[in-house]
């Protein structure tokens, strides 16, 4: 259980290793698989897998690696879970819980940007939880996400969480539902997200940004510079389909 006070991490190494974990442990996932490809740039990571990822939208993702490349290198989510499972500070910094624990409070860093530039908020926020849950939508996360009751804008950096009862932690989704950009997809009717130009030309705001994609073969991520939180050491990150297995 989270105490009431403000929770902040004490882990100042937790950030910095996040992108180079999921590398490393993409290459031991597919170290079976011997791919042919194209001489690379030293400091170039290559995740093979069977089949093309699924989408750049993590709303209305299924399949487990692109959540795994959208949740851990393409966006951020609001916090973290550490060796233990226990929640840990990532895009929100600090949290405090209501005395009946039916709501919580966020602070969230106010340095984090999407990849086009523009700021990511308390408003991306409340929109990504609130799409999730939306019937239109159809979101492989609305029963995740139902626990929420709803979420209010308190400023841009800070959004309290009402919750339809008491709990005595935070919810799982907070740590794997990545944050999606309101000023790219709040006109987007949410019936047409799956077919909408974001789920193949994704804007995050992660340690890894969107490069180029080839349909069935290859997605490409480069390093995003501009990331606060920290970043990993490769320059970029390469998705190819057609491999081979030993």
């Amino acid at each position: 259980m989270m105490p009431p006070e403000f929770r902040t991490s004490t882990r100042a190494t937790s950030f910095r290793r996040l992108p180079a974990r999921l590398l490393t442990l993409a290459a031991a996932t597919f170290g079976l698989w011997s791919c042919r490809a194209a001489p690379r740039e030293p400091g170039t990571a290559v995740i093979a897998s069977g089949t093309d990822l699924e989408s750049g939208n993590p709303l209305v993702t299924v399949h487990p690696l692109s959540r795994q490349v959208q949740r851990h290198a393409l966006f951020v989510t609001l916090v973290r879970l550490d060796s233990a499972l226990q929640p840990v500070p990532y895009f929100a910094s600090q949290w405090r819980w209501d005395d009946d624990h039916r709501a919580v409070t966020f602070i969230l860093d106010s340095t984090l940007t999407w990849h086009d530039g523009v700021p990511t908020t308390a408003t991306d926020v409340a929109f990504t939880l609130t799409a999730a849950g939306d019937s239109l939508l159809g979101s492989p996360r609305r029963s995740d996400v139902a626990v929420i009751e709803r979420a209010e804008v308190l400023s841009r950096s800070v959004i309290r969480l009402h919750f339809r009862a008491p709990l005595p932690s935070l919810p799982f989704i907070l740590a794997e539902l990545p944050i999606v950009p309101k000023h790219l997809l709040g006109s987007v009717p949410r019936a047409e997200w799956r077919g909408h130009a974001f789920a193949t030309n994704p804007v995050g705001n992660g340690p890894f940004r969107f490069a180029s994609r080839r349909a069935g073969r290859q997605w490409r991520f480069v390093r995003n510079e501009r990331f606060p939180i920290g970043h990993g050491r490769a320059a970029s990150l390469a998705h190819p389909r057609r491999c081979r297995r030993r």
